[in-house]
């Protein structure tokens, strides 16, 4: 698994050419609040963000069995390599791990204009922005903005009040094009297919000060009720694959319909699994060193001593206490 500019996806997943040019997707934009009452927004909304992170990726829904692996940034321990098995519910974590994995071994120079938001940032950012809240440039990570495409997990549980989620879709960002791509396996039957994306979009105008389309993207749909977390991956590891050559002549993205694409997500967790004992057995239980940690491309700095999300956050929270106060 040496590292690697060519992207690739398992066998299971096979591409056939379509095209689809789908109708961009309006939003309302928020009324905007007195001065007073946006501090006491922010104020709250850091607060309840930070303890929704801590109750939905951290504790309740995961017990704290020992890891199984250390890759880099992401621990994975026995439960979250169930999660691959077949019928099993992907959580943040599994979803981590291939992202950690596709920039390490996958990307290359590539990650430069390629960003793989974890779950949890992106839950941050939206949890923020639902409460009409701000989500300041501190929460970014490191090359955020200088990216010209950024790929989101998506729950379907925002509310920082509540634990867990039920369903994830993905939502791709071409910052040049001025457009977010939304891919559901399992869409849902209202009117609006983008009931689950409608507050990230928001955190995503809120973050580049603009203002960017919305496009449904057909997607393959899913044959259960499980393999929503799979789709995302595959889905990512193809639009990856397609993105290169956009890159690499410098021009924009067109080939966005993944409708005619055969998903096998049995044959992918598989893979995943098979990845993941290889690993194990050439490179250990722990890989990457503190040092490669700090570098991690989720946290691209060159300072080693950045602070964590829950220092940032609670700075942020000083700062909003302070400013309410005067």
């Amino acid at each position: 698994m040496s590292a690697s500019t060519t992207l690739q996806v398992p066998e299971a997943a096979h591409l056939r050419d379509d095209s689809r040019s789908p109708d961009p997707v309006s939003r309302e934009s928020d009324d905007s609040t007195r001065e007073g009452r946006s501090k006491l927004h922010k104020r709250l909304s850091l607060s309840r963000a930070r303890n929704g992170m801590r109750r939905i990726f951290r504790g309740h829904s995961r017990s704290q069995s020992r890891p199984v692996l250390e890759y880099y940034d992401v621990c994975l321990r026995q439960e979250d390599l169930d999660n691959y098995e077949s019928d099993q519910w992907l959580q943040d974590s599994n979803i981590e791990f291939i992202y950690e994995w596709l920039e390490r071994e996958k990307l290359g120079l590539l990650q430069q204009d390629l960003l793989l938001l974890r779950p949890s940032i992106g839950f941050l950012f939206a949890s923020i922005a639902q409460q009409n809240g701000v989500i300041d440039d501190s929460l970014l990570p490191n090359g955020f903005l200088d990216a010209k495409y950024v790929f989101i997990p998506i729950t379907d549980n925002v509310d920082p009040t509540k634990a867990g989620g039920s369903h994830w879709s993905l939502l791709l960002v071409g910052v040049r094009e001025g457009c977010a791509w939304y891919y559901d396996s399992l869409p849902t039957s209202n009117a609006d297919k983008m009931t689950d994306c409608h507050v990230y979009a928001k955190a995503i105008d809120q973050i580049f000060e603009r203002h960017f389309d919305m496009v449904v993207a057909s997607t393959p749909k899913q044959k259960n009720g499980s393999d929503c977390g799979v789709h995302v991956l595959m889905e990512t590891g193809l639009l990856l694959d397609r993105l290169k050559p956009v890159l690499d002549a410098d021009s924009r993205f067109q080939d966005v319909a993944l409708s005619n694409v055969i998903i096998d997500a049995e044959a992918y967790r598989k893979w995943v699994r098979e990845l993941i004992e290889d690993m194990i057995r050439r490179r250990g239980r722990k890989v990457g060193t503190n040092a490669d940690v700090a570098i991690s491309p989720e946290r691209r700095s060159t300072s080693r001593q950045r602070p964590s999300i829950d220092q940032r956050l609670r700075h942020q929270e000083r700062i909003a206490e302070e400013t309410i106060q005067e």
